[in-house]
């Protein structure tokens, strides 16, 4: 399957239903989960096709890694895959430390990004950094769209 295969028929699927209920894990782990693979479709797609892409990345965990440096949101949603992959983190540099910090929360007035998530308090999948809650909706579709340029910059059909 290319990147672009996995996008449309994975990812997008998998966004698209958590964006309907952004209070259900289930739909969230798996447009998390997905995301995060997607630099990982991305990452090996190069390794094959465009290597001088990738010059000096062993593997695809080095990828994300250039990818947050640029981008710490998107680098968030890897941090996220991360816990709830493997429960708990011992890396220093991961944001998140245990899969238990993922949890639905309440946005109140002010609380959250503008137009993003449902009104009125409903609550939303979210992470606490520093005392801040941080919807994981808005970080996840951020995630998406630049894995989705980043192909057609690499022109990946």
């Amino acid at each position: 399957m290319t990147p672009r295969e996995y996008l449309n028929l994975v990812v997008k699927p998998n966004v698209e239903e958590f964006i309907q209920d952004v209070s259900d894990p289930r739909r969230a782990y798996n447009a998390i989960a997905t995301a995060d693979a997607l630099a990982a479709h991305v990452f090996y797609w190069c390794k094959m096709n465009m290597p001088d892409e990738i010059r000096g990345m062993k593997s695809d965990d080095d990828y994300r890694g250039e990818v947050q440096r640029s981008r710490p949101n998107i680098g968030l949603v890897h941090d996220v895959a991360k816990a709830l992959k493997h429960v708990e983190m011992n890396n220093k540099t991961n944001k998140i430390r245990t899969e238990d910090e993922v949890q639905p929360r309440s946005f109140g007035f002010g609380e959250g990004a503008y137009g993003v998530g449902p009104y009125g308090g409903t609550p939303q999948l979210s992470v606490l950094i520093d005392s801040r809650k941080i919807q994981l909706q808005i970080n996840v579709q951020y995630a998406v769209a630049f894995y989705e340029k980043e192909m057609d910059r690499l022109a990946i059909f």
